[in-house]
């Protein structure tokens, strides 16, 4: 019986030198700085920054501290005021898919946009039909450049597409000053993408404090489609 209790006890000191020796490893891995994670940049670096994007762009601007990361808001520059109102202002509307997208520096080097490809599940409004593929560029996004550096833009108050869920997209095609040729984007801002969720909901991309994503966001998606066939119904039988 003494030998077993012997046995058990020096089990249980092993054991326990393990455990310790573990924790330790732990401890001295988390003390330990990483290699490969670049310090943040100083407030100095970060007014640097802005400088250098404003005069030479955005690469040239993450090249300051090896990063530039920057949250900026996507212009509301007019609130809808109801359906009739953002799809009035929508120069394509259509029930889509996102099936792939790519972030990369805007045509004018001055910051980060991302495309997306949208194949088309239904078109309430616009020449595109059923099937058919359009591109669809929104602000912000993260490139990396050689060495390590990069530049990741974030957009506030705005939920971005994720790949292989559908949406409702109110478009409209314009030509911004970062870009070379006119490019399709969300109609009024932030106001124009809406997730059609599986559970039936829609939620809302963008702003809530704005009149149609406050109304739809977890609002059933058979109303709001209903809502806006409703609208566009209206707009025909105003223009006959």
């Amino acid at each position: 019986m003494g030998k077993k209790k012997q046995s058990w006890i020096v089990s249980a000191s092993i054991a326990i030198a393990a455990v310790a020796l573990v924790l330790s490893a732990f401890a001295a891995a988390a003390a330990k700085p990483r290699q490969d994670r670049k310090p943040l940049p100083t407030r100095e670096e970060r007014q640097q920054a802005e400088q250098v994007r404003r005069e030479s762009g955005i690469r040239a601007a993450a090249a300051v501290s090896g990063r530039y990361v920057m949250t900026e808001f996507m212009p509301d520059l007019m609130a809808a005021t109801d359906m009739a109102s953002l799809a009035d202002h929508s120069e394509a509307i259509v029930r889509g898919t996102t099936l792939s997208n790519m972030s990369h520096v805007s045509d004018d080097g001055k910051t980060i946009v991302s495309d997306y490809q949208v194949r088309v599940n239904e078109s309430f409004k616009g020449h595109f039909k059923k099937d058919d593929v359009v591109q669809v560029r929104i602000p912000g996004g993260r490139v990396e450049f050689d060495g390590g550096q990069f530049a990741d833009i974030a957009v506030a108050n705005f939920q971005r597409p994720v790949n292989n869920r559908e949406y409702l997209f109110f478009l409209d095609k314009g030509k911004e000053p970062s870009d070379r040729v006119p490019q399709w984007r969300l109609a009024m801002g932030s106001q124009g993408l809406y997730e059609l969720q599986p559970d039936g909901l829609t939620f809302a991309c963008g702003n809530k404090v704005l009149a149609v994503p406050r109304k739809y966001h977890r609002w059933p998606s058979a109303v709001m489609l209903n809502d806006l066939r409703d609208a566009l119904q209206q707009q025909k039988a105003l223009q006959r």
